[in-house]
């Protein structure tokens, strides 16, 4: 492909991401301004998918507010968008990498929803973004895209509940990532708070970026897994040994003054039990007078 002039650059093709019968992508350089910085060429060809890229961008203002979109323009019989490109650090290779536990895991759906929010795309194209290809992931743990948009697999019509569904589920493997080698496709093996957070997915009971942002920041770091049988007593003995050292202190001043307690009133009782058993034990048997007085069978 030879030098594309427009939008006050030259894009030279310098690597080949996709082509097929709708659309073909490339990363380009500009050589008006020979840098580090490259950009994403996506050029659409099939007429019907061009029409409506074109609709999208010109009527509905789609990538208007996005820092990352540089542009569209016709050339020949494509309707061609540009993008900055950035390092391809997929999310999907990338992952194991990166994250080395849960809280890792949701730091990084965090900034995927973060990401996704400041792309102010419309669903069906949001969805293109959710591709694998396109979601790429630093060492900090922050995520942003790559715009290797392929509109053979767009669906124009496609509405918000399709798309916070599909980001939903995109959410929802980061964050059952840890548990999965464990309990599979088990989802009521897995913690409480990821099998809400799977049901009101698949319920589509998310209807904005706000709601599952909200949910996934109130996850706590170290979600606790569900236990059952032996796993369950034995948990349930470490909480109460691991408690005991905790409260140790006040443990001890308790146990202290229950022990004074019971050996102050065990004191009473036996002086009690003493003092019972002595009057008890008092018997006037053969004694019938005092002085004068008779206290036999016989009258007075």
């Amino acid at each position: 492909m030879s030098l594309i002039e427009a939008l006050n650059m030259k894009l030279e093709p310098i690597r080949s991401v996709l082509k097929n019968d709708v659309n073909e992508i490339t990363v380009c350089q500009d050589m008006n301004r020979p840098t580090d910085v490259f950009y994403t060429l996506v050029s659409v060809y099939a007429p019907s998918v061009r029409k409506k890229v074109a609709e999208k961008i010109g009527a509905e203002g789609l990538f208007a507010s996005n820092s990352d979109f540089i542009g569209s323009f016709s050339r020949g019989d494509a309707y061609c968008l540009v993008f900055l490109y950035r390092n391809e650090n997929r999310l999907s290779t990338h992952e194991d990498l990166y994250s080395k536990n849960f809280a890792h895991e949701k730091q990084m759906a965090e900034n995927l929803l973060v990401v996704c929010a400041e792309t102010q795309v419309c669903a069906s194209v949001g969805m293109l973004l959710l591709h694998e290809r396109n979601v790429n992931v630093e060492r900090d743990r922050s995520v942003y895209f790559n715009y290797f948009l392929d509109f053979r697999d767009w669906n124009p019509d496609a509405d918000d509940a399709q798309f916070y569904h599909a980001l939903g589920e995109k959410v929802f493997a980061m964050l059952a990532r840890k548990f999965k080698p464990k309990f599979g496709e088990d989802v009521n093996a897995y913690p409480s708070e990821l099998q809400v957070f799977y049901k009101k997915t698949e319920n589509r009971d998310f209807r904005n970026f706000a709601s599952i942002l909200a949910f996934v920041r109130n996850l706590p770091d170290e979600p606790r897994e569900l236990l059952t049988g032996w796993r369950k007593f034995v948990e349930r003995l470490k909480d109460f040994y691991f408690w005991c050292k905790e409260h140790s202190t006040t443990i001890f001043i308790v146990g202290i003054a229950a022990i004074t307690l019971f050996y102050l009133f065990y004191q009473i009782y036996i002086r009690w039990d003493a003092n019972k058993s002595k009057l008890d034990n008092t018997s006037y048997a053969g004694l019938e007078t005092i002085g004068n007085v008779f206290f036999g069978d016989e009258e007075i």
